[in-house]
């Protein structure tokens, strides 16, 4: 009776009538474990079916699915399940390919998942919620972005048991995609994660409820979301739903926006974040003059790899504050041109104009290196004839006046000093006008 309800997929009676006595029960562990793989997927504290995943023989199946996941350490007889899976009735078919196909991405192979997906795929019939989730999945890992996420809607859209798994997915392959969502969706997968709030996918969708959120611009609401969650899943909670939220505020979100949350979260939790979300707020911080904040975000912790890009900000948030040797020292021994820059930066901040006018001449940057040859002692020398309008305010410091005191050629000598006088106050009306144009603006700082 209990191989008659495996059969026709009844997992629960078939336990429940091998459960009538023990000792039947004792003697049969791997029906047990097929009847708990039937009603929930995978068996309860498999003892006996996991030791044959090597089999070349149905069992391999079975051995597979005994377990949520396989173990990529173990060795599995992936054609043995295969030719069992493909065996099946149909109607046994259409649920377990889909748990098997499932097993076998997660294990890491992509293309014998998709083999086992195809034993339903090639029947008239159409293919189940469940086997659509797994189609998508494999989707997603094969690159087929657009494909999977269609599916997946397909699925959320259907209202059945995967529905909320679905959802989830949809979710995460949005924000592994770096694509919007839509509000209409953070309003859906609120509904799903109040309705099973008790059950174990509940904090799934919890989770899922606050990525929805931020990538739907709503950062207010992601964040009172967020909370909720620290106090409820607290135990459960890592690090990465944090991570993932700032990094979101800090490549989407508003100027004031993105300013409120960092600095709230600055004052208490800001410290438990994952290094690459705080070095993407830090450098907002900076982008938006908040070095010192920005200091403090990076401190000196370890778990920021010393990279050169990190030295570079480090160093631009040390120029910031003033402290142009520190800067300087950060940018020593990389050899890019943004090192070069800061080099420079640092160099004009301390006073060694023609130094950083060699440097950002090198860098083609002519607008800085001309200014940083103006604030030179010698920069009579160093600006180019070229040069817009520096270059003649260098000609009219250069032009030396005639003492000559001889009557003879006195009118035709005046004559050129008045000549030259109109082109230098010309050249300084440019300068002028230059500098008025350019008011409050200060090329390399």
């Amino acid at each position: 009776m209990a191989r008659a309800y495996l059969y026709f997929g009844f997992g629960a009676e078939a336990r429940q009538i091998l459960s009538m006595d023990a000792q039947l029960a004792r003697d049969n562990p791997a029906l047990i474990e097929i009847a708990e793989i039937m009603e929930y997927g995978s068996a309860n504290n498999a003892r006996y079916l996991p030791n044959f995943t090597e089999c070349d023989t149905a069992v391999a199946l079975w051995a597979i699915l005994a377990e949520p996941s396989i173990d990529t350490a173990k060795q599995i007889n992936i054609k043995a399940a295969l030719r069992t899976v493909t065996a099946l009735p149909m109607h046994l078919r259409r649920f377990i390919a889909p748990e098997l196909s499932r097993r076998l991405l997660d294990y890491g192979d992509p293309d014998a998942a998709a083999a086992a997906l195809r034993s339903v795929e090639r029947t008239a019939e159409p293919m189940s919620p469940n086997a659509n989730l797994a189609r998508a999945n494999l989707d997603l890992a094969q690159g087929k972005v657009a494909e999977g996420q269609e599916r997946l809607a397909k699925v959320v859209s259907s209202n059945v048991e995967q529905s909320a798994a679905a959802l989830i997915q949809f979710i995460d392959s949005h924000l592994d995609a770096d694509a919007e969502i839509d509000q209409s969706v953070a309003t859906l997968v609120e509904g799903y994660a109040l309705q099973m709030r008790d059950e174990p996918i509940g904090a799934e969708l919890r989770r899922a409820h606050v990525l929805a959120l931020g990538k739907s611009g709503q950062f207010d609401a992601a964040f009172d979301a967020l909370d909720r969650v620290r106090e409820r899943d607290a135990a459960s909670m890592d690090l990465t739903l944090k991570s993932s939220i700032l990094t979101l505020l800090t490549q989407n979100g508003e100027d004031i926006e993105f300013l409120d949350h960092v600095f709230e979260q600055m004052t208490y939790s800001l410290g438990s974040v994952k290094p690459r979300a705080k070095v993407k707020i830090a450098r907002r911080l900076v982008d938006l003059g908040f070095a010192r904040e920005a200091e403090t975000v990076l401190g000196a912790r370890e778990d920021i790899p010393n990279t050169a890009a990190i030295k570079i900000l480090r160093g631009q948030i040390a120029l910031e504050l003033g402290r142009p040797f520190e800067a300087e020292a950060l940018a020593y021994g990389i050899d890019t041109p943004e090192a070069d820059m800061l080099r420079a930066r640092a160099k004009r901040q301390a006073g060694a104009y023609e130094a950083a006018h060699t440097i950002l001449e090198d860098l083609g940057e002519q607008d800085a290196s001309a200014h940083s040859a103006w604030l030179a002692n010698s920069w009579t020398a160093l600006v180019r004839e070229d040069a817009p309008v520096f270059g003649q305010i260098a000609r009219v410091a250069q032009t030396e006046l005639s003492e000559n005191t001889e009557l003879q050629g006195m009118l035709s000598r005046t004559s050129e000093a008045i000549s030259e006088s109109a082109a230098a106050r010309a050249t300084i009306r440019d300068l002028l006008r230059t500098t008025t144009s350019t008011a409050g603006q200060s090329p390399a700082n």
